[in-house]
């Protein structure tokens, strides 16, 4: 199979930045494996430092990790770390991404290419931190617009990227979205998911079974996310994957994306 174009000037810049010894055959492998229907998009750059880390090359582990400890440090300055210790942080890190274990092979192979790769490390690092704070019962409060900075513990990564990315743009497609919804939908939305009223009071504040309410506010919430949608796909030029990625986030962080983007009053 012909290598496409991009891979070898790829794998020539890596050979120059970090010394990596990854061809332009390997490297086109590697991104295949990956599952990758479309290559135009992908960071080839930085897909050959990954494909370096997983077929153990000393070069790119170098550079990896230097990479990883700045990370780290720049994340604990972000979430507040408390007891959580750098150093552990990162052997924990090395040992999942660039070694992992008889569960899972090394993590470093699930980087797609779809966004840099120093922003799916941020997220990666910034998600074992708060794990970390979790275990160690550091409990430190953080409020909804730190909250919505953090990346979600079960999100894909590169998912994360994403929302991060095109954060002012979601957030106007997100508000005018809401600011069009029937005035019932919005009220429905704003009852249930910040005031935190159950179907039960909310059928009987609209005079209807609990059933039914719960069909009003899922019909709300359903068309809040496809007038969002409509919007990005003006705004955006992505194409119709990564409109689908951007959204999927949307329901893991639906409540805390309501309360710091859309007023209660």
């Amino acid at each position: 199979m012909p290598v496409p174009d991009g891979f070898a000037e790829a794998a020539a810049a890596a050979l120059a930045l970090w010394g990596i010894d990854v061809s332009p055959d390997q490297l086109h492998r590697y991104v295949t494996d990956r599952g990758n229907p479309s290559t135009t998009a992908l960071r080839l750059m930085d897909l050959c430092l990954a494909c370096g880390c997983a077929k153990g090359d000393p070069k790119a582990i170098a550079a990896f990790d230097r990479e990883l400890v700045s990370l780290i440090e720049s994340a604990l300055r972000q979430v507040g770390g408390g007891r959580v210790d750098a150093d552990e942080v990162a052997q924990r890190l090395r040992t999942r991404l660039l070694v992992g274990d008889e569960q899972a092979g090394p993590a470093i192979t699930d980087y797609g290419g779809r966004g840099p790769l120093l922003g799916w490390l941020r997220i990666v690092a910034t998600r074992e931190i708060l794990m970390m704070r979790r275990r160690e019962k550091f409990e430190a409060p953080l409020d909804d617009e730190r909250l919505a900075e953090l990346p979600s513990l079960d999100a894909d990564p590169e998912l994360e990227y994403l929302n991060r990315h095109y954060r002012a743009a979601f957030r106007a497609a997100f508000q005018r979205a809401f600011s069009e919804l029937e005035p019932l939908a919005r009220d429905m939305i704003r009852a249930h998911y910040l005031e935190g009223v159950m179907f039960d009071a909310l059928g009987e504040r609209h005079e209807i079974h609990r059933a039914t309410a719960a069909r009003w506010v899922a019909r709300a919430r359903q068309s809040l996310v496809e007038k969002t949608r409509e919007h990005l796909s003006r705004t955006l030029a992505v194409s119709e994957a990564e409109l689908d990625s951007i959204l999927k986030l949307v329901g893991s962080h639906f409540e805390i994306t309501l309360r710091t983007q859309v007023s209660s009053g």
